[in-house]
């Protein structure tokens, strides 16, 4: 009987002993579960501070490009009214030396008039110098050069405000 009664607290203490293994088991199992959640909670949070990380340095590159396409577009309006006012001015100075060789009874080499009521003069209003043909064909280039840059920051301004967009809906695509 002492030895049934061994052998009957050895087998409570052997299913006790199980027990407590499945137990731990499956607390080990539920660590596991856990840590594999927290794992993917921590690459989700390492990829939203990257995002906006990357969302403002984003956010710095527009307000860069918008700067540069403002001062572009600023530089491309100088530029055209620094054309503008140098083709007035060699237009008044044509006019000025055709009207200097114009005489009296004589046609006009322009309209064929042999009256000249109101002949241009070259200090009668455009600032009274002669531009040549080269100041003219240097305001036409610096206006295409203007124009270029300002092309040029229109791009990589649209680029940078586009960039961002692109980035999300790909996320979301994603997701």
């Amino acid at each position: 009987e002492k030895l049934g009664q061994e052998a009957a607290e050895q087998q409570a203490k052997a299913v006790a002993d199980l027990q407590a293994q499945q137990l731990l088991a499956a607390k080990v199992e539920g660590l596991k579960a856990s840590v594999s959640l927290l794992e993917g909670q921590a690459t989700k949070a390492a990829a939203l501070a990257k995002a906006q990380t990357d969302a403002t340095a984003a956010q710095r590159d527009q307000k860069l490009k918008a700067s540069a396409l403002e001062a572009a577009t600023k530089a491309e309006a100088q530029a055209r009214t620094a054309r503008d006012d140098t083709h007035r001015a060699w237009v008044a100075g044509q006019a000025a030396r055709l009207a200097a060789g114009l005489a009296a009874d004589q046609a006009c080499p322009v309209c064929g008039s042999a009256h000249h009521p109101a002949p241009a003069h070259l200090n009668g209003g455009e600032g009274g110098e002669v531009v040549h043909d080269d100041a003219l064909e240097a305001a036409e280039e610096a206006l295409r050069k203007a124009a270029d840059l300002h092309n040029t920051a229109r791009t990589q301004h649209d680029e940078a405000v586009r960039a961002p967009r692109e980035v999300r809906e790909h996320r979301l695509v994603r997701a």
